[in-house]
């Protein structure tokens, strides 16, 4: 199965944008009840009823290969962001910390079309790769209104 690369947009009028660079390692989706919490009981007529607050659509998995400068990959020029600098994955994650909004674009060759309205629940720690002086690190991002569909 082949994996498509990603883009994000982010900032004011969503004018930043991310490149992966590569497929996301291990992504998932899936879907959970938000606020971890569904109720269900029988009524007195033996039917099973329930309830949840509703369902957040999550997709997690590790970024690999992000270097310290921005470039292209040399191999398919697909171009690739910074851990560091103004429009880099450090600064977007200061600004999702507050709680923004970005688009989550599944396939970065479709940029300016469909997108998920997203926010970030969580970053690792970006970990250092000794042989080639990338970093690495995990995400985990939802949206309250459709699955990730496409990536």
């Amino acid at each position: 199965m082949s994996f498509k690369i990603a883009n994000i947009t982010w900032g004011a009028g969503f004018t930043g944008s991310l490149s992966f660079g590569y497929a996301a390692d291990n992504a998932v989706k899936f879907d959970e009840n938000r606020g971890g919490r569904t109720v269900i009981f029988q009524n007195q007529a033996g039917i099973e009823v329930g309830w949840s607050r509703g369902t957040d659509y999550i997709i997690a998995g590790t970024i690999r290969w992000v270097p310290p400068t921005s470039g292209t990959l040399a191999t398919t020029g697909e171009p690739l962001s910074a851990l560091d600098g103004a429009d880099g994955w450090d600064a977007f994650k200061r600004y999702t910390r507050r709680g923004q909004q970005f688009r989550f674009h599944g396939d970065s060759q479709n940029a300016s079309g469909s997108f998920i309205l997203s926010t970030a629940v969580e970053f690792s720690e970006p970990t250092l790769e000794p042989a080639d002086g990338t970093y690495t690190f995990t995400f985990r991002f939802r949206n309250p209104n459709s699955p990730y569909l496409g990536y």
